[in-house]
């Protein structure tokens, strides 16, 4: 019987599976912590790729936790770049949907002949009164999807209310396309419309996160603190509004 030859060290790496993504939340100064998918592998290099997916590092098996986080906060600008052109790119292919989302749930676009013109959600679909295509379609789907908001935002906000150490003094809806919110130093909670769009636990992690700007006018890690007791299930949230930015930008 021969001898076996000896493995090489390629082969040896080539053994060895990769790990399953394992997620991180990465602290970034003066903004919200990332959320990093972190593959673990028998390669010698640390690779960041950016996808609408999200952000995942490539890190070598034994590499420290501390090395990678370090390199995240380094590329953060070059991040943030590429989930940007990521997110354009997204809108391009959404520039005359078939459908609209209403609470996270897409409502196919129906067009019928009628008066008064006007927009309504109904079995599934967003039915279009009077009007023949998408860009006439698109004021009539705003102002349902803000009427839609009007009378949801108010009661989804008072139910903070038994956790808020700080009253919001109004509640006021924007038509922000590149915010979902912002809170005043006197008080004032306001809400993009749009934000209508996005799932039920989105539509509260910004709510939590402008009552949070309450007590801290920042985002520091006492902020985000203050995010999680107000609603502990936020990075969900978060991570949709980051995915389907896009989305709902589109009306």
């Amino acid at each position: 019987m021969k001898p076996a030859k000896p493995k090489s060290a390629a082969s040896a790496r080539a053994r060895v599976p990769k790990t399953a993504p394992v997620v991180w939340h990465v602290s970034l100064a003066d903004r919200e912590p990332l959320q990093l998918a972190v593959v673990r592998s028998a390669r010698r290099t640390l690779a960041l790729h950016v996808t609408g997916q999200g952000v995942e590092a490539r890190a070598p098996l034994t590499l420290p936790r501390e090395r990678i986080e370090g390199f995240v906060r380094e590329k953060a600008d070059w991040i943030r770049r590429k989930q940007a052109e990521v997110m354009a790119r997204d809108a391009a292919r959404l520039a005359t949907p078939h459908s609209v989302l209403l609470r996270g749930i897409g409502h196919a676009l129906h067009f019928i002949p009628g008066s008064p013109r006007r927009a309504l959600f109904r079995d599934g679909q967003c039915v279009v009164v009077g009007a023949a295509d998408w860009e006439a379609a698109q004021p009539l789907i705003a102002r349902a999807l803000r009427a839609e908001a009007a009378a949801d935002f108010p009661a989804r906000l008072q139910a903070f209310s038994g956790h808020w150490l700080r009253a919001p003094r109004a509640l006021k809806l924007s038509s922000a396309r590149k915010r979902w919110g912002s809170c005043t130093s006197r008080g004032t909670v306001n809400l993009a419309w749009r934000l209508v769009m996005a799932p039920d636990y989105a539509i509260d992690y910004v709510m939590a996160h402008e009552l949070a700007h309450l007590l801290e006018m920042n985002h520091s890690p006492r902020f985000w603190a203050e995010v999680a007791r107000l609603y502990p299930d936020w990075q969900r949230g978060h991570v949709w509004l980051k995915r389907n930015a896009a989305l709902c930008g589109v009306v």
